[in-house]
This record gives C-alpha cells, structure tokens and sequence, in this order.
C-alpha cells in the first residue's frame, strides 16, 4: 500500500484528479441552471448577444463544459495541474471550445473582461487577506455592469448536520474509490475555520492493490457580512441571495448562492 499524505492542496488535487468526477462531482446541473437564468437576465438588461465567462477554481471544468455546450465562450482556470489538464481532456473529448489555464484565484490578473465570473470554492481561501486579493482580482476582471455568483456554504446547516467522520464508496467494474472526511477537532461554533482531512482508498481489484492519498487542510466560512463589505470596496454591489438545491434534503439551505453586479 501506498500512502501520499500532502501538504500542498494543490498537489493533492492532482493527484486525485482522475477520479475526482466520479466521487466528488459537485451538483453541477443545479448550479449551471441558476447561474443561467442570471446570464439570462443579464443579456436582456444589455441587449448583449455574446458574453464571456470565467469559472474561479474550475475543477475538471464541469461548469465550463456546460456553459460552453450551450454556446457560451468559457474560460476556468483551477491552481491543479491535473485537474486542469482532465478539463481539457474532457473539452477535446466532446469537441467544445472551453478554455482552461493553470492559474490561482488569488494571483490571476489576466488581460480580458468577462460579463460573468462564477466561483463556488471561496471557502478554501482560509485567509482573510487571501480572500480580500481573490475578490480583488473579480472585481478587476469583471466588466462593467458584469454579475459576479458565488456560493457562500450556511455553517448553520454545516453544524447541525456536522459528523466528524463520514464515507462515501463507488464502484466501477476495475476500481473501488473511497472517501473519508474527518474533522480533526469538533467545530467551535464562534470559529468559521475548520480543519479537515481528506483520504482517498484506492482498490484495484484485478491487482489486490490499494492506494491511499491523504491530504490535511482548512477551509473557512466566511460570513455573507465579510464578502459583502470587501467586495464593496470594489464597486460589487450585493443584488440577490438564492439559497440553493440543499433545502430539497435538509429543510435548510446546504448553501447560498449570492449575485453581485460591478456598478457601471
């Protein structure tokens, strides 16, 4: 048996990219629908016929996918190498014109102006001043009178759903993937940082081979007060607060999805 245990959340990523789809894929439909009915509006307010969009820590590029199957021009851009490199597989693969880059949220700059900038891993930026230069960098890519969407996680459902250990199993006809969340200390409620540990089993059942890759990190809830008073230190104004697809399983919103707007 193998055991990787990572500091680097980025090499983490990485190395846990090839199946990354198949055992931790975000609700991607559920998220692509309401950030569409935003563009929507969006295109009727400007009487625009074509926008950019760019997806902050894009993954393996599902939200991009999508967007670019349904005839938008998509860039994303994830800190990963291999989970950047899965996006473009998967791009070719489906014969789409999405754009990738290897780039972190928190130092991207870039030349264009997007109409819309999407993101919903914000609450991986633990650090106040690293969040402060991601919602920065937004602000400077967005176009004027653009939408920026974000997911904000409700530690409130967060707590009182919270296990300190959880599991999840998939089975393909070669490979038995596992996951293991495990908190390392039980949540202060008046502490929005949370420290975590990712394991991932690995069983290759015609080699009676196990791999593990393990990972310690923090994330960090960052309240709808604090972005809404650093992005309005960058002309974004607050315009709408959706919860989202989780009150259809826990009466309660697994996260929010808020709109803001750059003031023209």
């Amino acid at each position: 048996m193998t055991k990787p245990i990572f500091n680097d959340v980025s090499k983490f990523m990485t190395e846990i990219s090839n199946f990354f789809d198949l055992i931790c894929s975000p609700n991607t439909n559920e998220r692509y629908e309401f950030v569409k009915t935003q563009i929507e509006k969006y295109l009727i307010q400007t009487d625009k016929k074509e926008i950019k969009i760019l997806d902050l820590a894009s993954g393996t590029g599902d939200m991009c996918i999508k967007f670019s199957e349904n005839g938008f021009n998509a860039t994303g851009i994830d800190f990963s190498k291999g989970m950047i490199n899965v996006s473009k597989k998967k791009n070719k693969k489906m014969g789409l014109n999405a754009k990738f880059y290897l780039e972190d949220i928190r130092s991207f700059t870039g030349t264009d102006k997007y109409d819309c900038i999407y993101g919903n891993s914000f609450i991986w930026i633990h650090g106040i001043k690293d969040l402060e230069k991601a919602l920065e960098n937004a602000s400077n890519l967005l176009a004027q009178g653009g939408i920026f969407i974000i997911d904000i996680p409700n530690r409130t459902n967060f707590l009182n759903t919270y296990r300190p250990f959880a599991a999840k199993c998939v089975n393909t006809s070669l490979k038995t993937y596992s996951k293991i969340v495990m908190y390392t200390d039980y949540p202060n409620r008046n502490d929005p940082l949370i420290s975590v540990n990712q394991t991932y089993l690995v069983h290759e059942i015609t080699k009676l081979q196990h791999n593990s890759i393990s990972c310690d990190f923090k994330f960090r809830f960052h309240s709808l007060e604090e972005i809404k008073e650093l992005t309005q230190k960058y002309g974004i104004k607050l315009t709408l607060i959706e919860k989202d697809y989780g009150i259809k399983f826990y009466n309660e919103p697994k996260d929010y999805q808020v709109v803001f707007t750059k003031e023209a």
